[in-house]
């Protein structure tokens, strides 16, 4: 909660050089992104008569809270008010799951942002559909697939290990991006906004396979791990601001796929079938 000795609100800019400026500043929008969040949960607590989004706006509050604590304790290793080094432990296993953590919550968010909509509250029922089952099977397995992928791409990143299966969970991810995205885009495509977040996610998962090999190399060539260049560092967080607009892509794709297509019910011995 305090940075160098200073309240973290009143840290002078002046003082804000270096890699400090890049911490600091991350700090100060993650206050930002709390204090919003606080006053977005309030507001749906009156403004929305759903119970669920009332509830879900709560643990969406709760989440930043998590992960704000997540990042203090990120660098100190434990609660602690001191400024002395020698009373922290920098822990890089909770830089791991304050990574996860954010993702989370950022598709929570846009969960968010989806059900609070006109087009979600005042669209027309749920379309009852054969392949209904299918399709809302496949887009939530994406978005679990996703989120297993980020966490092992954030254990790459900040403990260098599980490289090998970090690439072999990305077969897995695409494949289930292209079925998700074609039967969006193809299948779906008078069913807005299906046939949209189908074309974004089949272009998303195309540029996340170039920037995967793009960081594969420029993190390969430095031998035993050299100070990055600006070239790294820019490939290898593309590759990971990505990896969340697919997070957000898949999530939004199986609420809207849940939201406009129910599964058929199927018909009783003897009575005549659905056409």
């Amino acid at each position: 909660p305090n940075s160098f000795g200073t309240n973290m609100f009143l840290f002078p800019l002046s003082r804000m050089t270096g890699g400090i400026y890049y911490e600091h500043a991350h700090r100060l929008f993650g206050s930002l992104v709390g204090l919003t969040t606080l006053v977005l949960a309030v507001y749906l607590q009156r403004a929305d008569d759903r119970p669920r989004v009332r509830r879900f706006a709560l643990l969406a509050l709760a989440l930043v809270v998590v992960q704000g604590v997540l990042g203090g304790l990120r660098v100190t290793g434990r609660f602690t008010l001191s400024a002395d080094p020698a009373d922290t432990a920098p822990s890089l296993a909770l830089a791991v799951v304050h990574g996860v953590t954010g993702q989370l919550f950022l598709a929570a968010l846009v969960a968010l942002a989806a059900v609070t909509t006109t087009r979600w509250r005042a669209g027309p029922p749920a379309e009852a559909l054969p392949a209904a089952a299918t399709d809302r099977g496949l887009t939530r397995l994406l978005a679990a697939a996703l989120v297993v992928q980020l966490a092992l791409g954030a254990i790459q990143r900040h403990l260098a290990s599980g490289l090998l299966v970090h690439v072999s969970f990305a077969v897995v991810v695409v494949a289930l991006a292209l079925g998700a995205g074609v039967r969006a885009w193809g299948v779906h495509e008078r069913r807005p906004p299906l046939p949209g977040l189908g074309k974004l996610l089949l272009v998303s998962v195309g540029l996340q396979i170039l920037l995967g090999i793009g960081a594969l190399v420029v993190t390969g060539a430095r031998p035993n791990h050299p100070a990055p260049t600006a070239a790294d560092v820019v490939v290898t967080t593309a590759h990971q601001a990505l990896g969340a607009l697919l997070l957000v892509t898949a999530v939004l794709l199986a609420l809207w796929t849940t939201r406009l297509l129910a599964a058929e019910t199927p018909s009783a011995p003897g009575s005549p079938a659905r056409s």
